[in-house]
């Protein structure tokens, strides 16, 4: 089993672990739905998120990433639930890398190709007074392929206007309002 695959399981088994936990002490049920950047919005784009408990987000969400649509879909864990400020846990899958390599010579792109696979990351939930509009900002990890890495080393030795840099972290930022709950 490789070590993606081990990290993968190992999330998806803390957060359900903490889901039946949960579940005795939830609070009421919320759905959001907000706009953003980063691969949790799909890039530019919306995201819903429905929290079946306090400590719980299943999101997805869809935008433009500057080659086509991409989505992500993913699950998110809040560590201080009540706090205004609340750190996050998120694991998630998706589009997680685009290649756009250039021709300088012809003046067009030569392909466009986006990857998708698994990403992890963490950050913060700001609320906002005390309405149930809330501000998060994350650091992104994605676990990108094989053939994406291959790809774009291929792009950089055939190019030498090929110069981007891979980041290896990501950002992500988003607004995001409360539109449901139950009492």
């Amino acid at each position: 089993m490789s070590m993606n695959s081990k990290c993968i399981i190992l999330t998806a088994g803390l957060l359900i672990s903490n889901l039946c936990y949960s579940q005795v002490t939830s609070k009421p049920t919320i759905l959001y739905f907000g706009l953003g950047a980063g691969l949790d919005y799909g890039g530019l784009g919306v995201k819903a998120e429905f929290m079946p408990v306090k400590h719980i987000g299943i999101f997805a969400g869809a935008g433009y990433n500057f080659c086509k649509i991409g989505y992500n879909g993913g699950v998110s864990w809040k560590l201080l639930p009540d706090k205004k400020s609340t750190p996050t846990l998120m694991a998630m899958y998706g589009y997680n890398g685009v290649l756009r390599p250039y021709s300088f010579f012809s003046g067009t792109m030569v392909y466009e190709k986006v990857y998708y696979g698994p990403s992890v990351g963490g950050g913060y939930e700001f609320h906002l007074g005390k309405s149930r509009t809330k501000i998060a900002l994350s650091l992104v990890v994605p676990i990108r392929s094989s053939a994406f890495k291959e790809a774009y080393k291929k792009s950089k030795d055939l190019s030498r206007y090929f110069k981007p840099e891979v980041s290896n972290v990501l950002g992500t930022i988003g607004i995001n309002f409360g539109a449901s709950s139950n009492k």
